[in-house]
């Protein structure tokens, strides 16, 4: 969807964030205007908060957070949760554009 847009990123698949890779953190931030992270989760103490702490201690950078509210969510499918909270394809993109 972006790349149609002329808008390139790069997707770090973070199968988990205990032990976090730095490494892939860093660099992937250094060549980026903005760093967005998306969780499935509450946003204190999960992927979002560790990159924030990586980006903002070894190449300071803007960071947003994509996860699900601290508070109770709707119920619903996966899909439909996650369409709610902007944490879908359509969200993503949306959020990134906002960024930049």
């Amino acid at each position: 969807k972006l790349k149609e847009e002329g808008i390139s990123v790069t997707v770090v698949d973070m199968y988990c964030v205990k032990p976090l890779d730095k490494e892939a953190v860093v660099k992937a931030a250094q060549n980026a205007k903005a760093v967005v992270t998306v969780e499935e989760h509450a946003p204190y103490g999960g992927l979002g908060s560790m990159v924030s702490q990586v980006v903002g201690s070894e190449c300071p950078k803007k960071v947003v957070n994509l996860s699900l509210p601290d508070a109770p969510v709707i119920t619903g499918t996966s899909k439909e949760v996650f369409q709610y909270y902007g944490l879908d394809a359509e969200g993503i993109a949306k959020t990134i554009k906002e960024v930049l």
